[in-house]
C-alpha cells in the first residue's frame, strides 16, 4: 500500500524496504537481506530467523507457483519495521490463491513438498492474503517482537 493510500492514523513504520526480484530461485538470497536488514534490533535472532525462513517460504511459492519459475515476472517483498513488529508483504502477479490455514503435514518422510504454507503459519504470527488495488496476490506477514499479540 503506498503511504497515500494508508488509513488516516495508520501506523508509519520505522524503517521500510523494498526489493523486487525475477521469478528465479537464484534470487531468494536478495530478499533474505532485505528481511535480515530490517529485522535485526528489532526481533530477536530466532524471530528474525522464523520470519526470513517464512519469507523465503512465501517468495519460492509466488516463485513456483504464481508464476511457474518464468523469471520476466517479478515478485515483490516489501518490509516495514515497527517498534514492536515487523511486516512484510509478497506482491506476485498469478492468478488468486485462494487457501484456509494449511493443516499440519504428514512428516512421516513420505512426501517431498506440500510444506510451504504450514512452515509460514508456524513461523510468523499472523497472515492475511489478498489482491491489491493492482490486480497482485498479496501475502502479509507479521511477526511481533516478543511473541504474538
Amino acid at each position: 500500500m503506498s503511504p497515500a493510500a494508508q488509513p488516516v492514523g495508520a501506523a508509519v513504520p520505522d524503517s521500510r524496504a523494498a526489493v523486487t526480484v525475477p521469478s528465479s530461485y537464484d534470487h531468494l538470497s536478495a530478499v533474505r537481506s532485505v528481511v535480515l536488514a530490517q529485522a535485526l534490533g528489532r526481533l530477536d535472532e530466532t524471530a528474525t530467523e522464523q520470519l526470513a525462513l517464512a519469507v523465503h517460504e512465501a517468495t519460492a511459492n509466488s516463485i513456483e507457483h504464481a508464476h511457474s519459475c518464468d523469471a520476466s515476472k517479478p515478485v515483490e517483498c516489501v518490509v516495514e519495521a515497527y517498534t514492536d513488529r515487523v511486516v512484510v508483504r509478497v506482491y506476485d502477479w498469478g492468478p488468486p490463491f485462494e487457501s484456509g490455514p494449511a493443516d499440519e503435514p504428514n512428516l512421516d518422510g513420505s512426501a517431498e513438498g506440500g510444506f510451504g504454507l504450514y512452515i509460514i503459519g508456524e513461523c510468523v504470527d499472523e497472515t492475511e492474503r489478498f489482491r491489491d488495488e493492482l490486480g497482485r496476490n498479496c501475502l502479509t506477514l507479521t511477526k511481533h517482537a516478543g511473541g504474538k499479540k
